[in-house]
């Protein structure tokens, strides 16, 4: 019994290690691209959610620590959305658009981002 607990806390320990390298792998402000703004983001503003471009590499929990850390507020919840990349066709050349990340956050209640 006793060894089964090692392990679960040994695992546990990994886990976290993981999250915090990735953390520190962009740099402490380094997730978060720019605010996304649109009516449509504008008037979830109301209900206290916020829309972000992020690094398409970043994880809820690295984009959770980034907004804590940067806005001083408490994060509730993270929701992203990933854009694929399109094919774009000019003058009979084809390119690739990039491929994005959004991200969805809710902040606690009574929690403000001023965004100008």
């Amino acid at each position: 019994m006793n060894i089964l607990k090692r392990v679960q806390k040994k695992k546990k320990e990994e886990k976290t290690n993981v999250v915090s390298q990735q953390q520190t792998s962009f740099g402490e402000y380094g997730v978060l691209k720019r605010p996304h703004l649109s009516e449509k983001a504008y008037d979830i503003q109301k209900n206290g959610q916020y829309v972000f471009w992020v690094k398409s590499s970043a994880t809820k929990s690295m984009i959770k620590h980034d907004v804590q850390k940067r806005y001083n507020v408490r994060v509730n919840s993270v929701r992203t959305v990933v854009l694929k990349s399109k094919a774009r066709f000019f003058r009979g050349n084809v390119s690739q658009k990039n491929s994005m990340k959004k991200a969805v956050v809710t902040l606690g209640k009574g929690e403000k981002i001023e965004i100008v």
